[in-house]
């Protein structure tokens, strides 16, 4: 059995062969690389080409003649489906994602859950999650370049290169590329919050919905079901003497006198489960008559009520 020489870095793509993907900076960088740094590097391309695709056939050309001239350091073979990318995913040392553009990206996560850092173009999803690793602070989960040409391409490997020697501050990026993982689920929730904000509309988790539903669903002894709460005093500071009149309780509002119509907000909050259907304010105002339904705010996760008081002090 022949042992793995890790002193080979080996940079991976998996997936389209398409003007999108931006595969000929990889295939006009390869040879310039494969020169450099002789048999200490590798290049895999994984996928399928469309030879009717003018692009698609010019990067064919070019993998055909680097596999034929450089056998030991380069593979690809434009006409068989890519079947292994998981397996590549995990093998690699750096995945290559060059792609001019790049909404989201998935593929980057796939060669994060890997421990795979990836080396990318800074665009769209690319942008969002990837980032530049610093060889001293130690954060970052990969090499970006700016400008969409070889030459920037060629910069970052050279960099990734420089840290792959290095197996201390490599294992380092390995390992902030697979904490950097983001599951499908915080993108989609991420995703439908914005939709949400887009149509002026409240955004409620399903998951934490499910979470109180379960709660209140449960039974209990609402009888022993008791809250302590104290509601905060909104207005103004109450006077001593009216304090000691009235024994206030925590769970009373009071209003200092005013000459004017006022704007008062009243607000209450709880984190105790099952959260009130309903929350309603009576005061002293008119004469205890009236009860207002306070409205709730799923966002602050509170209720809100605003009146409009004359002077005069309220219990």
């Amino acid at each position: 059995m022949t042992a793995l020489d890790d002193s080979i870095a080996l940079f991976a793509f998996v997936g389209r062969i398409t003007q999108q993907k931006g595969v000929h900076l990889i295939l006009e960088s390869a040879e310039h690389l494969m020169r450099e740094y002789g048999s200490k590097i590798q290049f895999l391309l994984g996928g399928m080409v469309n030879m009717k695709d003018p692009y698609g056939s010019y990067c064919a050309g070019m993998m055909y003649d680097l596999t034929h001239r450089y056998p030991n350091n380069f593979w690809s073979s434009p006409t068989e489906f890519f079947t292994d990318g998981a397996l590549v995913n995990t093998g690699a040392d750096y995945g290559l994602m060059p792609s001019l553009f790049e909404p989201g990206g998935i593929v980057q996560h796939e060669f994060f859950i890997g421990s795979t850092p990836v080396i990318a173009f800074s665009t769209g999803g690319l942008k969002d999650s990837v980032f530049e690793f610093d060889p001293k602070l130690e954060k970052g989960n990969g090499f970006v370049f700016h400008a969409h040409k070889s030459g920037d391409l060629i910069y970052a490997i050279q960099r990734a290169m420089s840290v792959f020697k290095d197996k201390p501050k490599y294992q380092k990026l390995r390992s902030n590329a697979f904490e950097s993982t983001i599951d499908v689920d915080d993108v989609a929730r991420a995703w439908n919050k914005e939709f949400h904000r887009l149509f002026n509309k409240t955004f409620m988790d399903p998951v934490i919905m499910k979470t109180h539903l379960e709660i209140i669903d449960k039974k209990f002894d609402e009888s022993a079901y008791e809250e302590k709460f104290t509601l905060r005093k909104v207005v103004a500071e109450v006077s001593p003497e009216l304090q000691k009149a009235n024994k206030i309780r925590s769970h009373n509002y009071y209003l200092k006198a005013r000459k004017n119509l006022r704007s008062c907000v009243f607000t209450y909050k709880t984190d105790k489960l099952p959260r009130p259907k309903t929350v309603k304010l009576v005061g002293s105002y008119d004469n205890w008559a009236e009860e207002t339904t306070m409205n709730y705010d799923h966002i602050m996760g509170r209720w809100n009520l605003t009146l409009q008081l004359p002077s005069g002090e309220y219990l």
